[in-house]
């Protein structure tokens, strides 16, 4: 009777293990289908999906699920620049055993910490995640999943110091990925996506620097990559640098069909900055070819939507420095206990230590404070636009510079909104003129610069006072600086 008990207790413990397994490798199965759901711009799928995923790891108990669920929907969440939500996500996969023994999670949350530190401009913090990205991921045993994570970290450096305009130093590390890449054979879809990535990276340094042929060149190296390395994000790439090298070469009809596919594929995925920045470039073109009213409507979309970033920004922008505060501080604390540990050896000693420990504490503790603090500061008076590019923008009016009212837009967008909500009819060069006059240039200073006659600048005054409805006795300048206390 007890050998029958026996055999059935174990049976049952097998039977039981054979549908725990069934439901892991059920579980493994559901992740590699739902990691698909974000490259084909399905958001909210792959978000309810991971949701799903995790809750069905944690009745097993498999912390694998567990761990790459909340990754992934702290990739999802950053995207979306809700880098609070990202950071907790991450956290949470961070305790999962295992995530502790396993180096491409670890990649993994390195990477996501690393941008979400660029986005709000701290570069330095995020270069120092991306490199110790690369050393973690080269501790990686399959040799495909390692020349990934090896090399995205090193086209992830190249970013950082692309948006820090540093685009020397971006270009050397694409160079060095896209070197790597085409010396593998057999590259599966990873390395082939990777692959369409940084070459479109490449020809986005080139084209920073002018140098059109060159970009043109990257450009027709990615489209002539296997379908399977292109997902929506590096497609949507690809068309919004086609569309800006036919805008700088002033062929308007081609560039509007680029950003259009742009923003389709952009729509689709959901990329709110990059529809931002669409929004833009379409006002531009729109503008350059006389069509005022989808300019001022292009405008609008991207003001409301530039507004609804920042504003999510703002109230995300504790979660990245938070955590970097913890960081700096667990060495702190580890050093603490171990200095602690051998305060036994006397009384006097262990008060030395602990009033040095202390004092070295909170004086660390405040310069890592005191530094984010600055940061904090320096990002929300970018986000305020304050006037601090006067300089610039009197030089580029000076010279009669064609980029003078974009740069001016992209430093009091109050004013041309401000311009457009009283009178949607002005036309750029009214707007160029208005901009003149807000930076206070005289009669004498416009007529010079734009090559007219003093007189020709009086009429055009006359005629702005009646489209703007300014009084005559009113000062045209004064009126200019106080536009954003203006009624519509």
């Amino acid at each position: 009777m007890i050998k029958f008990l026996l055999f059935l207790l174990l049976f049952s413990f097998m039977i039981i293990d054979a549908q725990q397994k069934m439901t892991v490798q059920k579980i493994d199965n559901w992740l590699k289908k739902a990691d698909m759901l974000h490259v084909e711009g399905k958001v909210n799928e792959y978000v309810e999906q991971h949701r799903a995923i995790i809750e069905a790891s944690e009745k097993i108990n498999y912390s694998k699920g567990i761990a790459t669920g909340n990754i992934r929907l702290a990739a999802a969440y950053s995207f979306e620049r809700e880098f609070k939500k990202s950071i907790q996500y991450l956290e949470i996969a961070e305790k999962e055993e295992y995530t502790k023994t396993d180096y491409e999670l670890q990649s993994n949350i390195l990477r996501q910490l690393g941008m979400c530190y660029n986005e709000i401009g701290l570069s330095k913090k995020a270069i120092y995640q991306f490199k110790k990205m690369k050393s973690v991921a080269s501790q990686i045993k399959e040799k495909e999943n390692r020349d990934f994570l090896v090399n995205f970290s090193q086209n992830n450096i190249g970013v950082v110091y692309s948006d820090s305009g540093q685009v020397d130093s971006a270009y050397a590390y694409y160079k060095t990925v896209y070197k790597n890449l085409n010396s593998l054979e057999n590259k599966n879809q990873r390395l082939n996506t990777l692959l369409s990535i940084v070459t479109v990276n490449m020809a986005k340094t080139k084209f920073s620097q002018n140098q059109l042929d060159s970009a043109m060149y990257y450009l027709q190296r990615y489209n002539a990559y296997p379908a399977n390395g292109k997902n929506n994000y590096n497609k949507y790439m690809a068309a919004e640098l086609m569309g800006k090298i036919y805008f700088t070469k002033k062929q308007y009809p081609l560039s509007l069909e680029y950003y259009n596919i742009a923003l389709q594929l952009t729509e689709k995925g959901r990329y709110k900055t990059e529809l931002k920045d669409l929004y833009y470039l379409l006002y531009e073109v729109y503008s350059k070819q006389g069509d005022q009213t989808s300019a001022i409507e292009y405008l609008k979309k991207y003001t409301v939507l530039n507004d609804s970033l920042k504003n999510i920004e703002i109230s995300n922008i504790d979660a990245p420095i938070n955590r970097l505060i913890k960081e700096n501080e667990e060495p702190l604390k580890s050093k603490s206990k171990y200095l602690l540990y051998w305060a036994t050896a006397g009384v006097l000693i262990l008060i030395s230590i602990l009033i040095i420990l202390r004092y070295k504490h909170k004086d660390e503790k405040r310069k890592i404070v005191d530094h984010l603090t600055i940061k904090n500061q320096e990002t929300k008076e970018l986000k305020q636009q304050l006037n601090v590019a006067f300089d610039e923008i009197v030089e580029l009016a000076k010279n009669n510079d064609p980029v003078f009212l974009t740069r001016f837009e992209e430093v009091y967008p109050h004013v041309i909104k401000k311009l457009l909500q009283i009178n949607p009819e002005l036309q750029s060069s009214e707007l160029k003129f208005c901009a003149l006059l807000f930076l206070s240039f005289s009669t004498k200073d416009i007529a010079r610069y734009t090559f007219v006659q003093p007189q020709s600048i009086q009429t055009r005054k006359n005629r702005l006072r009646k489209k703007l409805n300014i009084g005559t006795g009113a000062d045209i300048y004064i009126w200019m600086k106080n536009i954003n206390n203006l009624r519509s």
